[in-house]
């Protein structure tokens, strides 16, 4: 959790330093990027549900002989899936967040701006920065997972290879 924070905070001050010294011209680059957070919210929703399937197959494929021959590798396999599963879950809850958490501050710029708001310039910025951290991590929790998947591929070759 606390790596989220900082990869939060980190783009945010990123991102407005960025929107500060271009004066806002970078304001466009960031736009275009986040409308892409939606495609990729969706796109991780499938993938997490597929890994959770996988992840759940290795489970079943665990060989029964090791609960028998190996009682301590057989719990902790089962240890590791189910974190590896548990991990997917929190991810998919963190990604759905974080897209809400965006587009409600997207919401948020279009009533302060639509409006012909007196707010200082940078009040936009810091939305924009917060809205970019979102994405920011959103893509970190992506790679994450990934990274999952290829630990529980390496933990499905490890038990079929040690299974008897």
């Amino acid at each position: 959790m606390l790596k989220l924070i900082i990869a939060f905070l980190i783009s945010s001050g990123l991102s407005f330093v960025a929107l500060y010294f271009s004066c806002g011209m970078a304001t466009p680059v960031f736009e275009n990027t986040l409308s892409a957070f939606v495609t990729i919210a969706i796109l991780f929703g499938a993938l997490s549900f597929a890994l959770y399937n996988y992840l759940d197959g290795i489970t079943k494929d665990i060989p029964k002989e090791l609960s028998k021959n190996k009682p301590n590798k057989y719990k902790h396999a089962l240890k590791a899936l189910s974190d590896l599963k548990r991990e997917v879950i929190y991810n998919i809850a963190l990604i759905i967040l974080l897209l809400l958490l965006e587009r409600t501050l997207f919401g948020i710029s279009e009533v302060i701006y639509g409006a012909s708001s007196s707010l200082p310039i940078w009040v936009g910025w810091a939305i924009i920065s917060a809205r970019v951290s979102c994405l920011v991590v959103g893509i970190y929790a992506a790679i994450v997972q990934f990274r999952g998947f290829l630990t529980a591929n390496d933990l499905r070759t490890i038990l079929m290879e040690n299974g008897d």
